[in-house]
C-alpha cells in the first residue's frame, strides 16, 4: 500500500461504522491487523487517489 494514495487510518477511523470495524476485526484474527487495516483501506478508498 502507498501512504500517499490512501488516506491513514488516523484519517477515516471516526467514519468506520461498527460493521466495518467487526469485518476488520475479523480479518485481523485470520491475517493480522495491520493487513486488515490496509485491505479495509484499499477497498473503501480505491479512487481515493483519483479524487485527491
Amino acid at each position: 500500500m502507498n501512504n500517499g494514495t490512501f488516506p491513514t487510518w488516523n484519517e477515516i477511523k471516526d467514519e468506520v461504522s461498527q460493521q466495518d470495524l467487526l469485518e476488520i476485526m475479523i480479518t485481523a484474527l485470520e491475517l493480522g491487523l495491520e493487513v486488515a487495516i490496509e485491505d479495509y483501506i484499499e477497498a473503501t478508498y480505491y479512487t481515493y487517489k483519483e479524487v485527491a
